[in-house]
């Protein structure tokens, strides 16, 4: 039996390039859907993350001229991960197997075809694997969240229900099998690349706090070596005025202060991250807030509901 594929694609202000890359993707499709790889109600899902540009009405108007663009509309920017959930939150009720990809095509569709071939010797996880990029770009979401999901690898990973939940480091907990297929990385223009750069850092720093306590780890250590420092400090000095060679100044007395006081508010600085992330894995708000949608399954519901 072929299986229903959704291709999801988060874009947030990409008004100028959204129509070739809907277009691409639809012909990656096209392809699929003439070897009777997938099934006939595959669907390609765009997120508009907020954006201020002219992103929805580009949507709009491709599903008015192919039904099988369908997409979701979030009510402000949310964040890449965050309209990546929305997506597979919508498609996974629908859809046997999901894709995700950047709405860049910095990932390149081509290998979409080895990626299904992949799933379909059995692998529930199958990642894009860049051979050309810098090893930081692995942190950017853009680019480590290329990948196919079956349908109980989705479910599992939206089982986590943590608010700044990151994809690309969950994906490794939940345990499926996984495989990957290499490609080349396509350039973007330099001044994506600076927003994806930031996207890169961001999501570095959030996952360090929320899935690591190497921070706290490092600052226990730091104050440690600082304590030694200080006991070693302390011996000298005795014995210098056990030796009569004491110097008097303010510069030992100042460094002490400041290196003191540096560690201090870095401790203070970290617990204080850890603390902001508990306060909003508490307060329970939604990642996304879904303004319209046009295509998708609760869309046609809700015309349907219109109409009675």
């Amino acid at each position: 039996m072929m299986q229903k594929l959704t291709i999801i694609v988060p874009a947030y202000n990409h008004e100028s390039t959204l129509h070739s890359t809907i277009q691409q993707l639809l012909r990656v499709e096209d392809d699929l859907l003439h070897h009777d790889t997938i099934g006939y109600r595959t669907r390609l899902l765009v997120v508009d993350d907020g954006s201020r540009d002219q992103t929805w009405q580009t949507i709009q108007d491709e599903h008015q001229f192919n039904h099988r663009v369908t997409g979701i509309r979030l009510s402000r920017h949310f964040g890449y991960d965050n309209a990546l959930l929305a997506g597979l939150q919508s498609a996974v009720a629908t859809s046997d197997v999901m894709l995700t990809i950047d709405a860049e095509l910095q990932n390149d569709p081509a290998i979409i075809p080895a990626m299904l071939g992949e799933y379909g010797n059995g692998a529930d996880i199958v990642a894009g694997q860049p051979v050309n990029s810098h090893p930081s770009a692995a942190a950017q979401p853009m680019i480590a969240n290329f990948r196919v999901m079956s349908k109980r690898a989705v479910r599992a990973l939206l089982a986590y229900k943590e608010h700044d939940l990151s994809i690309a480091t969950t994906i490794p907990m939940l345990g499926f099998t996984t495989a990957s297929v290499a490609y080349t990385l396509r350039k973007i223009n330099t001044k994506k690349q600076h927003r994806a750069r930031y996207a890169s850092l961001k999501n570095t720093w959030d996952n360090h706090f929320a899935n690591s306590l190497t921070p706290v780890h490092g600052v226990v250590i730091l104050g440690a070596a600082c304590g030694g420092l200080g006991l070693l400090a302390l011996g000298y000095s005795v014995i210098a005025k056990m030796l009569g060679t004491t110097t008097l100044g303010w510069t030992s007395l100042m460094s002490s202060i400041w290196i003191t006081g540096g560690i201090l508010m870095v401790s203070i600085g970290l617990i204080g991250e850890y603390v902001g992330k508990i306060l909003t894995e508490t307060q329970q708000r939604p990642r996304f807030t879904i303004e319209e949608e046009i295509g998708t399954q609760e869309a046609v519901i809700r015309q349907f509901d219109k109409a009675v």
